[in-house]
């Protein structure tokens, strides 16, 4: 949609940067002490069962595997937040962008759990009108509500604009 579709429906003329990253590691650091765990109990298998090296050094391999494919998958993951439409991006291999205008969302959340605040990070949750992302998740994201409150104001203006004020699918 260009910015004359948005000016005609009386959508913000001018897009604005809400937020633009990737995705924080503490967000993955559950994972990462489990991944660590699985390596830590393989070598203690190499050291303490000798005849059952080749195990141990299985799990030291799905340890690292598992650390190193959690870490490209974030490093290569993108969001773009503006006041009109949320952009990702993914892709280790090859690189998918996709994008939804902010009008679609049904409904925004902000979660930030004890651990997470340990560790600063937050994750938006929203529920959406578009099919391929019916639910999605930002996580990852720095800590503080910013970010949610601009992207709550966002859609809030987004819908009115659209005059779909209550409307659900």
């Amino acid at each position: 949609m260009s910015t004359e579709d948005h000016k005609q429906m009386g959508a913000p003329s001018e897009e604005k940067l809400v937020w633009e990253g990737s995705p924080k590691w503490q967000a993955d650091f559950g994972f990462i002490v489990l991944s660590s765990l699985i390596a830590c109990a393989g070598l203690s298998l190499m050291i303490l069962a000798m005849k059952f090296w080749f195990i141990g050094l299985g799990l030291i391999l799905v340890g690292a595997v598992m650390i190193v494919a959690v870490r490209l998958k974030r490093r290569h993951q993108r969001y773009k937040i503006t006041n009109l439409i949320l952009e990702f991006q993914e892709g280790v291999f090859s690189t998918h962008i996709d994008n939804m205008e902010l009008w679609r969302i049904n409904d925004i959340g902000y979660h930030q759990n004890l651990f997470d605040k340990i560790l600063g990070v937050s994750k938006i949750r929203m529920a959406t009108q578009d099919k391929s992302h019916p639910e999605f998740d930002l996580v990852g994201l720095p800590p503080g509500r910013q970010i949610y409150d601009e992207m709550k104001e966002g859609v809030h203006i987004a819908r009115q604009a659209r005059n779909v004020l209550g409307m659900t699918e």
